[in-house]
């Protein structure tokens, strides 16, 4: 099991609607699945899997979550308390419009060339990344990330194109 983290299209309405109640976060959340399963549509959302960590670092400069539009990935403005162990069937976070925009802005400045660099300058190597597996270097385990990276680069995108937030699921 472990850290992965998910991100699904959301307005900032919709956002408003389930940010203060938690009876409407589960049952949106609960309509999400229940769409998902019946092969319904479900709102766009990109899937980091364990990736998260990393490319958090690697957009970030840091370890730590802080409450700058770097930290979006492992930051966002809780909706929910998390499991005692930190990780559960979800930790559900939001990020506004505003900070969609600011997160992707800092994103899109950072090429395949520029994360790459990154990497090859140790921006992985301390143990508390998860999974530690990223430490290697390894040049499949540096593809993967660019590729991980390019997909939230893109989902992002059209997030800011359509004046959409994101809720984030770390699970």
């Amino acid at each position: 099991m472990g850290m992965t983290l998910s991100l699904t299209a959301i307005t900032d309405e919709e956002i408003n609607r389930i940010s203060t109640d938690q009876d409407a976060l589960d049952a949106y959340v609960e309509a999400q699945e229940a769409a998902l399963e019946s092969g319904q549509p479900t709102p766009e959302s990109v899937d980091l899997d364990k990736a998260c960590h990393a490319v958090h670092v690697l957009v970030s400069g840091s370890i730590a979550e802080n409450d700058t539009p770097a930290s979006l990935l492992l930051g966002g403005a809780p909706l929910d308390e998390p499991e005692e162990d930190g990780f559960g069937a979800g930790i559900y976070a939001m990020a506004r419009a505003d900070k969609v925009q600011a997160f992707a802005a800092l994103l899109e400045a950072l090429d395949d060339d520029t994360l790459r660099t990154r990497i090859a300058e140790g921006a992985l190597a301390a143990p508390e990344i998860y999974p530690h597996t990223w430490q290697r270097n390894e040049a499949g385990d540096v593809a993967c990330l660019l590729a991980y990276a390019r997909d939230v680069r893109r989902f992002l995108a059209a997030r800011v194109a359509a004046g959409e937030g994101v809720l984030i699921n770390l699970g």
